[in-house]
């Protein structure tokens, strides 16, 4: 990013070395069993926020929604030749020349998406900074279930390693039935910390305990942590990623693909 004198800066990702750096000793403790200092759940749960914000998929998805909104609200606000009339004559004296036909010409423009919407990244480094922030004091505060593989097993992790489980009562046909955050009730927050533990973060509560997942339930989580990966899947060997791959059939969602609708 720039600093105010327009400078290219590294502080953040010197920032963001440094949280990487306390949360992996943190979770390699709690891999092996080890007590943790509540500075060291403090320092997984800022890591776990920022890997739900610090990845392309997150990007993609805030760039999209704020792309449509305001494509939504132009669209609304200029209806029809006679609505863009009133908003241009409402800055006219703003304009040096403004045309007979830049009513007709504005109302075509927005009508029919004729220009680009740019975000610009420095916005988003900041919303993944804020939110991360904010989200990190919600993990805390959560039940935490640490998900050991069973013998022979393993958890595969993905470019997008921040997943949500839906409630058991998840229905996406009910009226915003699709919309599943960290806060909803039920909702189990879940990120692969090695191929032998997934951390998993549910309802509030504080509490922490460890299991051990039979193999068909890795399956179970393993096709979901593919299927909400954006790119780029990791496993243990070529054999378990080609099994997953085939199974969740992962290979036919498109890249580049629709990740936000707005009504």
């Amino acid at each position: 990013i720039e600093d105010k004198a327009g400078e290219n800066s590294t502080e953040i990702e010197k920032l963001l070395a440094e949280i990487e750096g306390l949360a992996c000793a943190a979770m390699g403790r709690l891999e092996h069993g080890e007590p943790l200092a509540e500075e060291e759940k403090v320092n997984i749960a800022i890591f776990v926020a920022l890997q739900m914000t610090r990845v392309p998929d997150f990007e993609k998805r805030t760039n999209e929604m704020q792309e449509k909104m305001i494509r939504k609200i132009y669209k609304r606000v200029f209806h029809s030749v006679e609505a863009a009339r009133q908003e241009i004559e409402k800055i006219k004296d703003e304009i040096d020349d403004v045309s007979d036909d830049a009513a007709e010409d504005m109302f075509d423009f927005i009508q029919g998406d004729k220009y680009h919407i740019e975000v610009p990244r420095q916005n988003n480094i900041r919303r993944m900074l804020q939110l991360a922030s904010h989200a990190a004091l919600y993990f805390i505060q959560m039940d935490w279930l640490l998900l050991r593989a069973t013998r022979g097993g393993a958890f595969i992790t993905s470019d997008n390693p921040f997943t949500i489980f839906p409630p058991k009562t998840y229905n996406p046909n009910t009226f915003l039935g699709s919309a599943v955050g960290i806060l909803t009730p039920g909702a189990r927050k879940s990120i692969p910390i090695s191929p032998q533990a997934s951390l998993f973060m549910c309802d509030h509560g504080g509490r922490y305990a460890e299991n051990i997942v039979p193999r068909d339930k890795m399956r179970i989580f393993n096709d979901f942590y593919a299927r909400t990966s954006d790119r780029f899947i990791f496993a243990r060997d070529e054999a378990l990623l080609r099994s997953i791959v085939e199974r969740s059939h992962v290979d036919e969602i498109p890249f580049e693909r629709e990740r936000i609708i707005v009504s």
